[in-house]
């Protein structure tokens, strides 16, 4: 059920998430430059291991939303969207569990999912008609080579996320956390 607190933390973590990918502070994944490292999607990791995971599913629609208006690429940002729910809305039912768990678990999802995204939807969405192999080959890779550095890069990409939100949440007072809804 979606409270007021709940529609304030989605809406609140929701746009820090889009402000800090409006800003330069994205480094590209030098074997895939389309790949982006960046550091927008902590406010969803503390979001995540505030609430639950549908909180987690919304934002990361609304930040999907944002990047499809932003860009004007709907399917980059469907993969974007993806990539997202495969990563906060497993830390979502985490939350509660081992810091180690927290971490890996959903970076090995995201890594999963997005790798086989890539593997079949590239066909279908960017180049109806033509496989993932040739966009392997349009960068010098092999599919194999393609596909380990797709799931390389989500781990990373998870990992860079996921340590500072939970490093941040760790550090907000227990009085905060109790204001906002949080659950302990």
């Amino acid at each position: 059920m979606l409270t007021s607190k709940k529609i304030a933390l989605i809406s609140s973590f929701s746009a820090l998430a889009i402000v800090l990918s409006l800003l330069p502070l994205y480094y590209p994944f030098p074997p895939i430059p389309f790949l982006k490292f960046d550091i927008a999607e902590v406010p969803l990791g503390i979001l995540s291991i505030m609430t639950d995971p549908a909180s987690s599913l919304l934002a990361s629609i609304i930040v999907g939303i944002f990047i499809t208006f932003r860009e004007g690429d709907p399917i980059g940002a469907f993969f974007k969207l993806l990539a997202l729910a495969s990563t906060y809305v497993p830390l979502a039912f985490l939350r509660k569990k081992g810091k180690a768990i927290q971490i890996s678990v959903p970076a090995i999802v995201r890594a999963i999912i997005m790798t086989l995204a890539n593997y079949f939807l590239i066909p279908i969405l960017y180049t109806p008609g033509h496989p993932t192999e040739e966009l392997a080959a349009l960068l010098g890779l092999s599919i194999v080579e393609f596909l380990l550095l797709v799931a390389l890069f989500n781990m990373i990409q998870a990992l860079l996320n996921i340590i500072p939100a939970i490093i941040l949440y760790d550090r907000i007072p227990r009085e905060w956390k109790s204001l906002f809804g949080a659950e302990e």
